[in-house]
């Protein structure tokens, strides 16, 4: 099994839309979380996960009780999306990086590519 990302979501299209991104980037595997409680455990459990695909706004705990339990037990890159600007701006500092929805797949993409090239080096 390649690189783990959790992808961490309750938008059944736009967990699609990840899916599709991470079929384009070979040897990486993933899971999918779609409420905010089923998340919250996942992440505090191993495997660990290369990288961390976080919405803010979840059913049952939101995402920025996910993103500092992610924070403090383990060493994955959180990347946070949401469509709510104000909100990206309160955990801009815990994140490793922040996309506001609608964005850009090509740019979510190439920074997959690039977290995740040095898992695979041999």
């Amino acid at each position: 099994m390649g690189p783990l990302i959790l992808i961490i979501e309750d938008d059944a299209t736009i967990v699609a839309l990840y899916e599709f991104v991470i079929s384009t980037i070979p040897g990486l595997a993933h899971e999918v979380y779609m409420t905010g409680r089923a998340a919250l455990e996942r992440v505090q459990q191993p495997p660990e996960a290369k990288l961390i695909i976080l919405d803010l706004h979840l059913p049952e705990v939101e995402g920025h009780e996910i993103l500092a339990a992610a924070k403090k037990a383990s060493r994955s890159k959180v990347i946070v999306v949401s469509a709510d600007a104000s909100a990206l701006s309160e955990v801009a500092q815990q994140a490793d990086r922040v996309y506001v929805k609608p964005m850009s797949i090509t740019e979510l993409q190439a920074y997959l590519r690039e977290q995740t090239q040095e898992a695979q080096l041999p």
